[in-house]
């Protein structure tokens, strides 16, 4: 809100920003082509211009990226399930574990919730 003090932050980094966006020039690279601005090619002897297949390093981003938001997707959707957060599936990995299995067996009465599993 106005007159906090994070807004006038707020602001800064937004002016900063497009500051940055103004003074760099995307003229000659492919869109979402940042180049190496790290050096991680020249710190693992990859050489671009050369022999190493720069399309395949941008699959294995690609491949890495998506598998990653498959992650994200399923802890956010067993967070949705459970009720627990990510760190608290973990935590609750032995219980959940057991009531899972109990569940599986077709029990004759009815599987308690997961704090019954709790020991």
């Amino acid at each position: 809100a106005a007159g906090t003090p994070s807004a006038a932050y707020l602001g800064l980094i937004i002016l900063i920003a497009g500051l940055i966006e103004l003074n760099t020039s995307d003229d000659g690279r492919e869109p979402g082509d940042f180049g190496d601005p790290l050096r991680f090619a020249q710190a693992y002897g990859l050489d671009f211009d050369g022999g190493d297949d720069i399309a395949q390093w941008k699959n294995f981003e690609l491949n890495h990226g998506r598998l990653a938001m498959i992650g994200f997707l399923g802890a956010v959707m067993a967070e949705a399930a459970s009720g627990f957060d990510a760190v608290d599936q973990w935590r609750m990995l032995g219980p959940a574990w057991k009531r899972t299995t109990a569940i599986l067996f077709f029990p004759q009465e009815s599987v308690g919730t997961i704090s019954s599993f709790i020991q």
